[in-house]
């Protein structure tokens, strides 16, 4: 779902990125089952006010949880 007007402050020069580090960092639900997994993050974020938003992809996340 990407962003293309800021929320906070309606700017539209969005940049698009990942949350990086040495390490993945990964969302895994509560309602998964299996031991290994996990989705990565995209991210939006908003250059005029530093506003952020992080989303994963919906349609792995529905396969992770079988639905």
């Amino acid at each position: 779902m990407p962003m293309d007007t800021c929320p906070k402050c309606g700017g539209t020069d969005i940049n698009e990125g990942l949350v990086v580090r040495r390490k993945t960092i990964l969302y895994k639900s509560k309602n998964y089952k299996g031991l290994f997994g996990g989705l990565e993050f995209t991210t939006f974020a908003c250059p005029n006010c530093g506003y952020v938003e992080f989303y994963v992809d919906g349609g792995e996340l529905r396969k992770q949880l079988g639905k």
